[in-house]
């Protein structure tokens, strides 16, 4: 099958409909949620597949996502795993059971294979013990003290098998000698036969070092004739007696002659260390060029550290210790690096990383690990599907909220797969001893500490170093968030807004990264912040934990996170992870009850005080105006009435001007009096501040709603006017009196209107032009809210 079949097949198979247009296919993207086509296939001249998502995806993620490798957008005549295999050698441990292969292709390359646990191959060596190559026969010489030759390569060994020698070779050939290997010739008669060029009299000597002392003769043979190696040489006649007759010729090794056939130049050593740590590793990098390595079944940002600790053991089993620097290990680093793959961006959206293999969260199927899945990330847990959590159950049903306790798995869902709620940050909040901490703990154990970064939103905003801690890590989770003022949210609106964020390692450049780390934190009491916008208040999501257990009912915190972090108990908790995700998913938000819509009204009212007391006491419309000195009073006297702090004139018109930024500031006479007003806004009245007559609303414009707890009395009604516009300054009585006789009846909610004082004949945002009474001639001084105007008589 070509390429392209390859590919549109696979993607058809996902319920894929790509669609030809010309000498291209365009399709939705399988390797982000896609609702208009965005992923581009086309065929390069060279037969090659190319893929491009307009929406920024990684080839990469859209190849793993239809279940492919890379290599499968390539002919087949560059695909590697279609070159023919010419021969396999078995590398065995001591009873001959087999630990790998070295497979042998034509065109000449080599791959190293160790077999699976289904009977399948599985293509890396990762923690497979390294041995010597016929390790039984070797330990057989070794102990009846025949003469074992050491080679460079299985070829090379079993030509010298076949003149009935005992002959071995290390995985990987020249350079690639390791420590251990010299054990298994201990008290051996050691012969070193090497290729005949540079790299293989480096190899010799590399040998050779590691060998004195330990083997207890060591000799090295240089073969005669125009052959390269010992197979050439076997095949020009070579016979056992010549060899052995080199071998009687030939002095013992001395450490005098170690540095005989060494590359002293500074490069040629960088590259010889670098190839002996790459050959049985694979790395990889981040986004700030931070070197990680695979190890245990996933890339761990300890890449740099690892190569300097391996740096500095051969530079002493080459007995070259004097070659050692920390710069030198800083080269080899920055060799490795240079042509290691980077990790992925983002994770793939349906494969994760648990402790027995790669799973896809939809089908629940489970795959060996490879090195191929270029992400940090492992889940903490083993997936049984057949595990259960009565630990975590229990915990939950008690210290959940009753209508968000699926919450508690749902939090998780997002957290394991990156694509899911990234828009929004959690807050755990609640007094004293009620479980948010231990829930957090054991959702960190869960996760993986490694998984985990705990910088607080204060930290994140004003250190620059920070934020390059959210690099490959699944969430930021920081208990006990401090109260104290939150001066800014810009990297907190970055994080969760999805956007590129500029950050630095220390003493390092500077560099951007798009961050998929969800940020979580608990506290005791809500921070307070300067940002009251809707577009900070909107990305949070409020848990609240409203119990507090007394202390003789609790459960030692050391014992229950024991019994919550119990591998049988993470495994239980990942099936009822993955059965959130699904409800999650069709859901498309977070589960939002009651108890946590309250929690973030509440959370918003203590951080922005004057955002509440705004939705809940005034309403916005054209025709309104409220005096500044008025509103100001009201405003102070309610917050005072609820323990508040009062607000200057000044700080209060600057939250006004922020959070109604559609008023403006005039002057107007009110009741002969010059006076500052806001245009564009009035209070409701008093029953309409308390949520009065919800259940038959009036005709309201603009009304942003009523707040759901009591609000406070005030003098709202005496300071809403109707404001003249085009025709001047229009003096408006106030109503106090007026309003104290007709308390009793409906007020408009839009501008207070008394509804017994309205005719339907009658603009209601009208004043009379002549101030006189409607019922007789007599001046008029007192108005309804429709500009009819009543004397003392007829009120």
């Amino acid at each position: 099958m070509n390429p392209i079949d390859r590919v549109l097949d696979a993607l058809r198979a996902r319920g894929g409909e790509p669609k030809r247009y010309g000498d291209h296919w365009q399709t939705l993207c399988p390797a982000h949620p896609d609702e208009n086509p965005s992923l581009s296939i086309s065929v390069g001249n060279d037969g090659k597949v190319l893929l491009r998502c307009f929406a920024g995806c990684p080839v990469k993620n859209v190849v793993y996502a239809l279940g492919l490798e890379m290599a499968d957008l390539f002919p087949a005549f560059q695909r590697r795993e279609e070159r023919q295999i010419i021969t396999t050698y078995d590398y065995t441990d001591e009873n001959g059971q087999l630990l790998y292969q070295i497979v042998r292709y034509d065109p000449k390359d080599f791959r190293a294979r160790c077999p699976g646990k289904n009977g399948n191959w599985i293509w890396n060596l990762k923690k497979t013990r390294r041995v010597l190559y016929h390790l039984p026969e070797v330990l057989s010489a070794v102990q009846s003290g025949q003469t074992v030759f050491v080679c460079e390569g299985e070829k090379d060994v079993e030509s010298l098998c076949k003149l009935g020698l005992t002959a071995t070779t290390n995985p990987g050939g020249a350079g690639k000698w390791r420590s251990e290997y010299s054990e298994a010739l201990h008290g051996a008669q050691a012969v070193i036969v090497p290729d005949k060029d540079e790299p293989g009299r480096k190899h010799a000597a590399q040998v050779t070092r590691s060998l004195h002392g330990v083997a207890a003769r060591v000799k090295v043979v240089e073969l005669p004739g125009p052959g390269k190696d010992v197979t050439d040489w076997v095949q020009a006649g070579g016979t056992q007696e010549d060899l052995f007759q080199l071998i009687e010729q030939a002095p013992e090794w001395e450490p005098s002659l170690q540095d005989s056939h060494v590359d002293d130049s500074p490069v040629g050593l960088v590259k010889r260390l670098a190839d002996a740590i790459a050959f049985s590793e694979h790395f990889a990098q981040d986004q700030g060029s931070r070197l990680y390595r695979f190890s245990d079944d996933v890339y761990k940002s300890d890449g740099a550290a690892y190569v300097r600790r391996r740096v500095k053991a051969l530079l002493e089993e080459w007995s070259l210790t004097g070659k050692w620097s920390s710069h030198k290990a800083e080269e080899v680093i920055e060799y490795i690096r240079v042509d290691s793959p980077e990790l992925w961006d983002q994770p793939p959206r349906d494969v994760i990383n648990v402790k027995n293999g790669l799973l896809h969260v939809s089908t629940r199927e489970l795959k060996p690990h490879s090195p191929e899945h270029l992400s940090s990330i492992q889940i903490n847990a083993v997936y049984n599907p057949d595990t259960k959590c009565p630990a975590w159950e229990k915990f939950v049903s008690e210290t959940f909220p009753g209508d968000a306790r699926n919450l508690a798995y749902e939090i998780p869902a997002a957290l394991i797969v990156p694509s899911e709620q990234q828009d929004k940050a959690l807050l755990l909040e609640g007094e004293g001893a009620n479980g948010k901490s231990t829930y957090l703990r054991g959702v960190i154990s869960f996760l993986g500490r490694s998984n985990i970064s705990g910088v607080s939103l204060h930290k994140l905003e004003s250190d620059r170093f920070s934020a390059a801690r959210l690099i490959g890590k699944l969430a930021n989770i920081c208990p006990d968030l401090p109260s104290s003022h939150l001066e800014s949210t810009s990297t907190f609106k970055t994080v969760t807004g999805g956007d590129v964020l500029l950050s630095e390692y220390k003493f390092k450049d500077s560099f951007e990264f798009k961050p998929f780390s969800r940020l979580v934190f608990s506290a005791n009491h809500f921070p307070r912040s300067s940002d009251g916008s809707h577009a900070f208040f909107r990305r949070w999501v409020i848990v609240p934990f409203p119990k507090t257990f007394d202390p003789s009912e609790q459960i030692p915190s050391h014992i229950l996170d024991a019994q919550l972090s119990d591998p049988s108990e993470l495994s239980g908790l990942l099936n009822q992870v993955l059965d959130a995700l699904r409800s999650l998913r069709e859901r498309g938000t977070y589960l939002e009850s009651e108890s946590m819509r309250g929690a973030w009204e509440e959370f918003r009212a203590m951080t922005d005080p004057v955002a509440v007391w705004l939705d809940r006491a005034t309403v916005e419309h054209p025709d309104a105006m409220v005096t500044k000195d008025g509103l100001l009073s009201t405003y102070n006297a309610a917050t005072r009435q609820e323990g508040g702090p009062t607000m200057t004139r000044q700080a209060f018109g600057r939250a006004l001007r922020r959070l109604r930024p559609n008023i403006q500031e005039a002057q107007r006479k009110i009741a002969g009096k010059l006076q500052w007003v806001w245009l564009g806004l009035g209070l409701k009245s008093k029953d309409d501040a308390h949520g009065a007559d919800n259940k038959n609303p009036v005709n309201r414009v603009n009304d942003p709603g009523v707040g759901s707890r009591d609000s406070l009395d005030s003098r709202d009604s005496s300071l809403l006017y109707i404001n003249r516009g085009k025709e001047g300054d229009q003096k408006v009585e106030e109503r106090e009196e007026y309003l104290e006789q007709s308390r009793e009846n409906p007020v408009n909610r839009v501008n207070g209107m008394n509804e017994t004082l309205t005719t339907s004949s009658t603009n209601p945002l009208e004043i009379s032009n002549n101030n006189t009474c409607v019922h007789c001639d007599a001046p008029a001084n007192r108005f309804s809210e429709d500009g009819t105007g009543y004397c003392e008589d007829h009120l």
